[in-house]
């Protein structure tokens, strides 16, 4: 799997600067910053991008003159050394970032912070395990991704594999479980397994400590299940359950109406 080491230097200025990778991670340093710990954030795509190739030997520097946030970005705060390595996934990838010191630098007569930075990269389609030290849950984090994106590409069956690694596996979390379980079920209505999809969702409906509004998502979806596969008493009783639901998503109620509405 392959490492690489950064080093950048980032101007303190109002505008965020930042280094962007080859793999098209922005990662730029932020306020607040102390002699051993700096914040940063991390972002899929960065605008404004100016490298400026008249940097020091051995130096990288780059200015990012307009910087946007998307739903992925990911904002930390990192201490210099391995125990402030930041995990992070990103679709099927897994990063971790570890500073590694904070020095200074002159440039064109003026001192700046250097910030040198470890980022390694992870991939699961080179590999379907991960190196000894990877934190099981970011692990299952990155399988759960990559069965995400095999569900929107139409690979069903390699999109339900990815979901059964992190339902099965012991150190996933709660919400993770949850979430892979309704995605199975999305994926096996797509391949035509009703029966598979409605137990998927059956448990999600049984577990303990589950938020009510999941279970309210699964009990409207294990009632459209229903309906497809000709359960058309089961489908009614999982809507009603929908709306007996305190504080249930308004979007949920009325797909559940939805159902109790059509012609049976």
């Amino acid at each position: 799997m392959p490492t690489e080491s950064w080093v950048f230097t980032v101007e303190d200025s109002p505008e965020a600067p930042g280094l962007e990778t080859p793999g098209g991670l922005a990662i730029v340093v932020t306020a607040p910053c102390t002699d051993h710990s700096v914040t940063v954030m991390v972002n899929p795509s960065i605008d404004g991008h100016d490298p400026k190739p008249e940097a020091p030997e051995g130096v990288e520097l780059a200015q990012s003159t307009f910087f946007s946030t998307t739903n992925e970005t990911v904002r930390f705060g990192i201490e210099v050394g391995d125990g402030g390595k930041q995990w992070w996934p990103f679709g099927a990838d897994l990063y971790a970032l570890t500073l590694l010191r904070i020095g200074h630098v002159t440039f064109d007569g003026q001192q700046f912070p250097n910030y040198e930075f470890h980022l390694e990269h992870f991939d699961l389609d080179d590999s379907a395990e991960f190196e000894e030290g990877v934190p099981a849950e970011y692990h299952m984090l990155a399988v759960y991704n990559r069965g995400m994106r095999r569900g929107r590409e139409k690979d069903f069956n390699g999109a339900v594999a990815d979901f059964d690694t992190v339902i099965e596996n012991p150190a996933t979390p709660l919400w993770l479980q949850v979430r892979a379980l309704a995605h199975r079920s999305l994926a096996k209505r797509r391949r035509g397994d009703w029966k598979g999809a409605i137990e998927d969702l059956t448990t999600v409906v049984e577990m303990d400590g589950v938020a009510l509004a999941n279970k309210a998502g699964a009990l409207v979806n294990r009632a459209a299940a229903r309906k497809s596969d000709g359960d058309q008493t089961g489908a009614r009783a999982d809507a009603e359950a929908v709306l007996e639901i305190p504080n249930a998503p308004d979007e949920l109620k009325e797909r559940a109406r939805a159902i109790l509405e059509e012609e049976v």
